[in-house]
């Protein structure tokens, strides 16, 4: 009892994610009685150490250092969502008026055509989004562990010029040695947004609308798609998802599945306001995309149409669940990318 109560905590708050149980094979045969098991798990007993910071303070600090910046920038991880502040944080970044980039896995936090968006920087995002966050002179990062794929093999040019100001819930990534923060905040990002929603702000100076319009202008002058890969012989990848995202709804889910499925969508999609877009982060777990999109519409109760963009490699390894979408007559419309291999495999 005091064992899966634990994993239930764990798995549900602070950073929530997995956990794993090993039990073996004797316990879990064993015959009991629930009326004598030992008390069950109290939280009080964790070591939270987002609690002990004061947020009122790290938000004043966050705050002056925001005012006196002529670059700044907002990078928005998965945290945001994984918080439960993702409303707050559309309030926030309105309020302090500097450009938004957002990263790997994360990039629905904030739509397209919102006018603080700037790109989605990362070693497989786009060029404005890298542009803007290379040229930064802060950095306030929520929610990000900054991982490989987000700043490269070569971390030290990572926002080379910036202030980073790295806001995160468990302290081991604010400790790894590859990007360092001038500033790490242990925070949650449910308490610390409002924080920061409490404080007085004058908004943005004039220089920093001027560098927003400049990160705007990056985007309208380096587009993902280029006019010549209309002229492709055979269908662009490129090309088809940004005709398949111009299509969809503002409430639909997309789920894609590794390699082009994941990294053409998520460079292309021109997300619209209260779409989702879903990947497994680059784990590689070739046949995730079908199992995940019918996770998806289990969980919205069949009301929203998911989208599951999938590779002719990955699909292979479930294909037995498009009988399971036939079956419950789910709403999932599955896009099936045909490059004919295993791309992410044969180009390394």
């Amino acid at each position: 009892r005091y064992h899966l109560e634990k994993a239930i905590h764990l798995a549900t708050t602070g950073r929530p994610g997995p956990v794993w149980l090993d039990i073996p094979l004797d316990v879990q045969a064993a015959q009991i009685d629930p009326d004598d098991l030992l008390p069950g798990f109290d939280p009080a007993e964790l070591d939270e150490p987002w609690t002990r910071t004061d947020v009122t303070a790290a938000a004043a600090a966050i705050l002056e250092r925001l005012a006196k910046a002529e670059r700044p920038v907002v990078f928005a991880g998965g945290g945001v969502r994984l918080s439960g502040a993702h409303a707050d944080f559309i309030t926030l970044v309105e309020k302090l008026g500097v450009p938004v980039v957002t990263g790997w896995n994360a990039h629905d936090v904030i739509w397209n055509d919102h006018p603080l968006y700037c790109g989605r920087p990362g070693t497989i995002g786009d060029r404005p989004g890298n542009m803007v966050t290379q040229s930064a002179d802060l950095l306030i990062v929520l929610g990000s562990r900054l991982n490989i794929r987000q700043v490269s093999y070569n971390w030290a040019s990572f926002a080379r010029e910036a202030y980073k100001i790295w806001v995160d819930i468990d302290p081991i990534e604010l400790q790894k040695p590859n990007v360092r923060p001038d500033m790490p905040v242990v925070a949650d990002l449910k308490d610390l947004i409002p924080a920061l929603l409490d404080q007085p702000y004058a908004g943005p100076t004039a220089e920093q609308r001027e560098w927003l319009e400049w990160g705007k202008e990056r985007g309208r002058r380096f587009p993902v798609v280029l006019p010549e890969y209309e002229n492709s012989e055979v269908c662009h990848p490129y090309v088809t998802m940004q005709k398949l995202f111009a299509q969809l709804a503002e409430d639909d889910i997309v789920v894609t599945g590794n390699g082009s499925a994941c990294v053409v969508s998520f460079q292309t999609a021109d997300l619209k306001k209260g779409q989702r877009l879903w990947t497994n982060s680059g784990c590689a777990t070739m046949g995730y995309e079908l199992p995940a999109a019918i996770g998806v519409a289990a969980a919205t109760g069949r009301h929203k149409r998911v989208i599951c963009i999938a590779g002719d490699g990955s699909i292979m390894m479930n294909l037995q669940e498009m009988q399971t979408i036939a079956g419950y007559g789910l709403p999932v419309k599955v896009f099936l990318l045909n490059n004919n291999g295993y791309v992410s495999i044969f180009q390394t």
